[in-house]
């Protein structure tokens, strides 16, 4: 039953009686106007009280069918008592703005409106989906993706983070509780790979969440055989025990943020507890043969010779990977620039350069097409110990051919091999060392309970994404500039056609497409496509990847533009800018505002988000 709430204390209004009938009409239509919306808001929610299902009526009762994925509509010290049991509601904008739409709705009748049941009033704070196989529909890679963000905490302040300016800290902290890893595992499906929508925060320390192993134990017991990944932790949280309880959810990787190896160093850079613990992991995992990748962020202040340090520190004990992340800045987390533009990235990138070959471990850059500027398969590094290492392979090889099949670019190379490690196929390789062409035989023989660490350690079953060793950073998106031909024969009409790219992918674009037209069956109006790049007006700072553009970048583009005499009639911006389905920036503006305000037709090109 719900009951309006008169405008002041009483309804002790003295007016004649036409106009008291008028106000009781109004009254009347407003308040069946809140029940039919709530009747059919009843069939897509459950309305909660303290996170337990508020019932109102026998008809709720009897529809009940959700489970534990709960959503506060706006009531701020509700939500901090309960920070580990729910979600905000306006987290999920960006990725599913119908619930906050829904939590929006709710607190505005909350306002109009008291809910009754057999016991007497109910204060309604929070709601809950029904039937979540409609809901879980949102596509992830793989049951981690699927669990969103574990920990927005962070107990370290790191001189590189950019949490600082975060448009996302408007959220809150938020640690993902068992009950919601749960629901949120039930509903994945891995087949599919799609799941429920997962709220957007700043992702943190993941071992902050007292939760984890036990969420990571309900990962293992649905999927035995899956990947744990992308667990990224300082390492300050991993003592012994919890070390020993994640060999125990093996196979899994870690990726450490060590960031440096010489402790005062590491202290100065991250003013983070458990330091000196978190130098102790790299051995400790080895010696577990739990596979790891090292991260590291040169940030300058700590020397070009500390990269180094580090670099080889972990290289001694075997990682899988490391990265270097170059430094980046923003003037929103940075009031005064911290070095000058990228000149510092040069002198990491020679060192990197010098370095690679007297290693065991790939060494990545990240940008990663700040280092490698070429479509070609070009092989980025050589995991120890794996089919590729043992046949020889050196970073810095072209493959030619896989089972005498031309492969064209990283894409190529990786999809014949993930097919072959798949099918538990061995594969020839030609390639090109220095301009003296080989041939190589990779093997697919490895066993289970064979040692190959970090390829392959004991326990581990050989997983396709591996590529026999051959590692690859990501490619050009071919694919995108495919897609790139079919809307362009949707908008024939268009005569002044305006790309966006990036810095970065600019010249990869300009290659890729010259390639695509050489073959002949590729045919765009080049003559009419003007490809540029827009200033991160947001940002500011040395941030040079396309994937943080927010709209207003665009927007300030195209009309600076339009001042020189260019009006475009078709704009076209890769879609890894969005978030989620929606289409959203990171600050929840529609691209579709670019459209609004500039009035100019504006696609999105489909494309991935940029990794390594």
């Amino acid at each position: 039953m719900h009951q309006l709430i008169p405008e002041g204390k009483s309804l002790q209004i003295e007016i004649d009686s036409d106009k008291d009938c008028q106000i009781k009409t109004f009254r009347k239509g407003v308040y069946e106007l809140i029940k039919n919306q709530l009747s059919i808001l009843n069939k897509i929610v459950t309305l909660e009280k303290a996170g337990k299902e508020a019932f109102i009526n026998k008809a709720t009762l009897e529809s009940r069918q959700h489970d534990c994925v709960n959503y506060i509509s706006n009531n701020e010290q509700y939500e901090v008592v309960n920070k580990n049991l729910f979600q905000r509601a306006d987290a999920y904008e960006f990725v599913e703005p119908r619930i906050p739409m829904i939590g929006r709705f709710l607190s505005a009748i909350t306002k109009l409106a008291i809910f009754y049941n057999e016991n007497g009033v109910v204060d309604i704070d929070g709601f809950a989906l029904k039937n979540l196989y409609f809901w879980a529909q949102y596509p992830f890679g793989n049951i981690m993706d699927s669990l969103g963000c574990i920990s927005s905490y962070c107990d370290a302040k790191c001189l590189f983070c950019f949490r600082y300016s975060s448009p996302l800290a408007r959220n809150g902290n938020k640690l993902l509780s068992f009950q919601e890893a749960q629901t949120l595992i039930k509903y994945f499906n891995q087949d599919k790979g799609l799941g429920l929508p997962v709220p957007l925060h700043d992702t943190g320390e993941v071992f902050l969440n007292k939760d984890l192993l036990n969420i990571l134990y309900e990962v293992r017991k649905k999927y035995p055989d899956v990947f744990i990944n992308d667990l990224t932790t300082h390492g300050g949280h991993l003592t012994k025990d919890i070390l020993g309880r994640l060999a125990e959810l093996k196979p899994l990787f870690l990726v450490i943020s060590l960031n440096s190896s010489e402790l005062s160093t590491r202290k100065y850079l991250m003013k983070q507890k458990g330091c000196a613990q978190a130098i102790t992991v790299p051995p400790a995992l080895k010696d577990l043969g739990i596979q790891y990748m090292g991260s590291i962020v040169p940030w300058p202040s700590a020397g070009i010779n500390n990269l180094e340090e580090s670099i080889r520190y972990l290289d001694e004990h075997e990682p899988y990977l490391i990265r270097i992340c170059l430094p980046s800045y923003t003037s929103l987390d940075q009031k005064k620039a911290p070095f000058s533009g990228t000149e510092f990235w040069l002198e990491v990138k020679n060192l990197v350069e010098t370095i690679r070959t007297q290693i065991n471990t790939p060494l990545l850059i990240q940008p990663s097409w700040y280092l490698r500027k070429e479509l070609s398969a070009h092989v980025d590094g050589i995991i120890r110990n794996s089919p590729a290492a043992k046949a020889g392979l050196q970073f810095g090889d072209r493959i030619i051919s896989i089972d005498g099949v031309t492969i064209l670019n990283r894409q190529d190379a990786r999809k014949s091999l993930f097919t072959a490690v798949k099918t538990r196929k061995a594969v020839e390789i030609k390639y090109d060392r220095n301009g003296q062409l080989s041939t190589a035989l990779l093997a697919n023989n490895l066993n289970i309970n064979d040692d190959a660490y970090p390829y392959k350690p004991i326990g581990y079953k050989v997983d396709p994404q591996t590529c026999f060793g051959l590692h690859f950073i990501d490619g050009f998106p071919f694919d995108s500039v495919l897609q790139l031909g079919q809307i362009l024969k949707d908008y024939a009409e268009a005569e002044n056609i305006l790309l966006f790219t990036t810095d970065l992918g600019k010249p990869l674009f300009v290659e890729t497409l010259s390639r695509l037209i050489a073959t002949g069956s590729f045919n765009i109006p080049v003559e009419k496509i003007h490809i540029t790049v827009a200033p991160h007006t947001y940002w500011g700072g040395n941030i040079v990847i396309g994937d943080i553009h927010v709209v207003d970048d665009y927007i300030s583009h195209i009309e600076s533009l339009k001042l020189t005499g260019y009006h475009p009639d078709l704009v076209l911006i890769p879609s890894s800018f969005t978030m989620g389905l929606w289409g959203l920036d990171i600050l929840g503006q529609s691209y579709l505002e670019i459209e609004r305000s500039t009035g100019c037709t504006t696609h999105l090109i489909p494309t991935a988000p940029i990794k390594i």
